[in-house]
């Protein structure tokens, strides 16, 4: 099954390398008939594999498979996203600008404005010591 939805989704041929350590839904109720499905959590046996479909995923954007969109993430602990959610209004603020960022591990958010980035650890993450900051005045609000 995972197999061929990589396959169908991505693009990637299956070898070897993409062996499955073991997968699962993940806990919790099943949703109601119409809504969404649980995830999926695939643990591969090659970590190479793991950032082959990571990057696949990224490159190709949006992805389909029966009528459904699919989604592909790195599994995080509950304690990194409890960390990267402190900084949802300003995710959401910087998309309806349309500037780009990206969320670094563990907790770091990397913010793009005119070719020139931005470094900035969430506050009270263990990440936020001896980070290098680039202090840029874009003139920008965040929120």
């Amino acid at each position: 099954f995972l197999n061929s939805l990589l396959h169908d989704c991505l693009g990637l041929n299956i070898d070897s390398m993409f062996e499955i350590e073991r997968a699962h839904r993940s806990l919790g109720p099943r949703s109601s008939q119409g809504g969404c499905p649980r995830q999926i959590i695939v643990r591969f046996l090659h970590y190479s594999a793991r950032e082959a479909v990571l990057w696949a995923a990224r490159e190709k954007g949006g992805t389909e498979w029966r009528n459904n969109r699919v989604f592909f993430f790195q599994d995080l602990s509950q304690d990194v996203m409890l960390r990267r959610r402190k900084v949802d209004e300003v995710k959401r603020s910087l998309q309806e600008k349309g500037i780009k960022y990206a969320m670094l591990y563990p907790a770091i958010m990397k913010i793009s404005v005119n070719r020139k980035n931005i470094l900035s650890a969430v506050p009270g993450s263990e990440s936020s010591r001896g980070i290098c900051r680039t202090s840029l005045n874009f003139g920008i609000d965040f929120v």
